[in-house]
């Protein structure tokens, strides 16, 4: 059971819908949509990554982060274990990928 009335459990629920619309409207506005959430939130999903192509562009963003690591000499890694990295990724995504990411 519930200890609270249901008025108890609106009212935060009422507070916290318009701290959400509140922040909605201000990432518009940086969005440059002015207050206008509905315009922006359709912009940013019209300009998502494709479904079909988020897998890529993660091992992508992986194997950048990993190049950057390794040029940059901030951590050493062995020729057979960057080729397993690279290997790994193109095997795994195949399959996980599309679970994982929604393909």
């Amino acid at each position: 059971m519930i200890p609270y009335s249901p008025e108890e459990l609106i009212e935060p629920g009422h507070r916290e819908f318009a701290w959400t619309v509140k922040e909605m409207e201000k990432a518009a506005a940086a969005l440059g949509f002015g207050g206008d959430w509905m315009k922006a939130l359709e912009h940013t999903k019209n300009t998502a990554m494709p479904q079909g192509k988020r897998p890529e562009m993660i091992r992508d963003l992986v194997y950048h982060a990993a190049d950057d690591l390794i040029l940059n000499d901030l951590i050493s890694v062995s020729p057979v274990n960057r080729e397993a990295l690279r290997m790994g990724m193109n095997l795994d995504w195949k399959f996980y990928g599309d679970i994982q990411v929604g393909r």
